[in-house]
C-alpha cells in the first residue's frame, strides 16, 4: 500500500499514514463491540499524534482512502468526522452503512447517535467523494447501492463513481483513480 501512494505524496508534499488497526474486522464498524474501543477516535488520536512529533504537518483536514474493509470504516468515519477531511476516497466496501434512519445500525444510521453522535450531513454536502470499484469486482452492486444512497437519497453534490474497467477486486488497481481524484481535490478542480 505504501509504496502505491509515495509517489502521489511525493509529488504532493503530503505526508503518507497508513494506519494498522489490531487484527480482525471490528474496526469496520468503528467500534468493537466486546470492548468498545472506538477505531474512529484511536485514528484521529493517530493523527493528532503526528503533529505533535512532527510540528510543520498540518493534520486538521486530510485526504483519506480505504479499500474492502477499509472502504467499509472509511464511509463510516465521514459520517461522524466529515469536517476533519479535505476529501473521502471509498474502495469496494463489502458492506454499507446508508443514511437511512429506518434502518439500525451497522446497516442504517437509525440509532447512531446513541452509539456514537450525529451524521454530519450538511459537511458531506461539501466534502469531495470518491467511490472506486473494480468492474468485475463483486462488491460493485454494493458501491453502487452506496452511491445511490448519497446521490439520489441524501442529495450529496460532489460524488464520483469510478469503476475500473480492468480490475476485480484488487487495491492495487485502484491507485490511479484514488491518486488522480485527490490531485484534483489538491488542484481545487472538484
Amino acid at each position: 500500500m505504501f509504496d502505491s501512494y509515495k509517489e502521489f505524496a511525493d509529488r504532493n508534499y503530503c505526508a503518507l499514514f497508513i494506519p494498522l488497526f489490531p487484527e480482525g474486522y471490528s474496526y469496520q464498524k468503528l467500534i468493537d463491540s466486546s470492548t468498545n474501543r472506538r477505531y474512529d477516535l484511536l485514528l484521529l488520536d493517530m493523527i493528532d499524534e503526528i503533529t505533535i512529533k512532527n510540528t510543520n504537518i498540518d493534520t486538521r483536514k486530510f485526504l483519506l482512502h480505504g479499500y474492502s474493509a477499509g472502504g467499509q470504516f472509511v464511509h463510516r468515519f465521514a459520517y461522524l468526522h466529515a469536517n476533519r477531511l479535505l476529501a473521502l476516497s471509498v474502495g469496494a466496501p463489502g458492506s454499507i452503512t446508508l443514511i437511512d434512519e429506518s434502518r439500525a445500525w451497522p446497516s442504517g444510521t437509525k440509532d447512531l447517535s446513541t452509539i456514537f453522535g450525529d451524521v454530519d450531513v450538511q459537511t458531506l454536502k461539501t466534502l469531495p467523494i470518491q467511490i472506486c470499484v473494480g468492474a468485475r469486482d463483486h462488491r460493485l452492486k454494493t458501491a453502487e447501492r452506496l452511491e445511490r444512497n448519497f446521490v439520489q437519497e441524501i442529495g450529496l453534490k460532489k460524488v464520483k463513481f469510478d469503476i475500473v474497467s480492468d480490475a476485480g477486486h484488487d487495491s492495487s488497481k485502484m491507485k490511479y483513480v484514488v491518486s488522480e481524484f485527490f490531485q484534483k481535490v489538491l488542484n481545487n478542480n472538484l
